[in-house]
């Protein structure tokens, strides 16, 4: 793939996220692809599973916007970074809204295979998101953990 098809279909991606589609944003997935919260330790499997996740994340962060400063791709891989602003007004990893303004920078590397996103590693400081969230670092570590021994279980 050339380096403009990437960009065509990860832009496609954001767009989706942008009007909160959760559908689209996973449709530009492989079926297997992952979403990967590289600071949390989650790892979302499988499109129906990364759509999922972002329905969730949307719910929490209802007003949420990416945005963009800067994009690069090398070969099959896609890395942009920005800040990602929401307000924490829904439940979020099943703690409690807070009703506090996020602006967290982030890095995101997107891998790109056969006209799909393969997967996506997003990166951010954890520390940063949960003094701006009103969430304890040990609360968030703790529910993330809970996520991920239920995923397991089922």
């Amino acid at each position: 793939m050339t380096p403009q098809e990437i960009r065509q279909i990860v832009h496609q991606h954001l767009a989706a996220e942008a009007r909160h589609d959760a559908t689209a944003a996973a449709a530009t997935y492989a079926s297997h692809g992952y979403y990967h919260h590289v600071p949390l330790g989650l790892r979302l499997e499988g499109r129906d599973t990364v759509a999922a996740g972002y329905a969730s994340s949307f719910a929490a962060f209802p007003d949420s916007e990416v945005v963009n400063d800067g994009e690069a791709v090398e070969g099959s891989t896609y890395v942009h970074w920005g800040r990602f602003r929401a307000t924490v007004a829904g439940s979020w990893l099943g703690l409690p809204p807070t009703n506090r303004r996020l602006d967290l920078p982030f890095a995101a590397v997107i891998e790109v295979r056969d006209g799909r996103m393969v997967g996506e590693a997003l990166y951010y400081d954890l520390d940063t998101l949960c003094a701006q969230s009103g969430h304890t670092v040990e609360a968030v570590r703790a529910a993330s953990e809970s996520i991920r021994r239920a995923r397991q279980a089922a």
